[in-house]
């Protein structure tokens, strides 16, 4: 009888408390794209875009390209994809809430870092994971600076500084 008592009160307990979600891996490249994908790949995924040539960089944004984000921005280094940059779009940053996008980031991803190296206006979150480091940056009081940016993880040095 007492066997079946603990038993009992070991099951609800599994059921009421909750367990520490697994989070997932921070995803290798960007949505279906891997890391060094050509620029024709990146177009014909993302159509509709606008070209800059900087030396042996090309930039390739796309304005508004969906409801929750203002400008996606591609970077190609030798014509091969090693950066991501989206900007939120504020409309849907004030509707979702900055805490929600956040919360969501945390749950999905893990606890990550928080890097207060960039800019003392912005709180900055850091996930890596394979060949990816993520970064979540805003600006708790204006929407419109609110950026995720996805890095291919050997593209950049530590003391170089990414614009979005």
């Amino acid at each position: 009888m007492r066997l079946s008592v603990c038993s009992i009160i070991l099951v609800v307990l599994c059921c009421v408390v909750p367990l520490p979600a697994c989070a997932a891996a921070v995803p290798e490249g960007y949505e279906g794209l891997s890391w060094g994908s050509r620029l024709e790949q990146v177009q014909q995924r993302f159509p509709r875009g606008t070209l800059v040539r900087l030396g042996t960089e090309i930039i390739y944004k796309q304005i508004n390209p969906s409801p929750s984000v203002a400008r996606r921005t591609f970077g190609l280094k030798n014509g091969k994809l090693h950066m991501v940059s989206l900007s939120l779009a504020p409309r849907h940053v004030k509707r979702l809430g900055i805490e929600n996008l956040l919360a969501a980031h945390l749950k999905n991803y893990g606890p990550g870092q928080v890097d207060r190296s960039r800019a003392p206006y912005m709180l900055t979150w850091v996930w890596g994971g394979g060949n990816t480091k993520m970064t979540l940056m805003y600006a708790p009081r204006q929407p419109e600076m609110t950026v995720l940016m996805y890095e291919q993880a050997a593209a950049m040095p530590q003391d170089e500084v990414a614009i979005p």
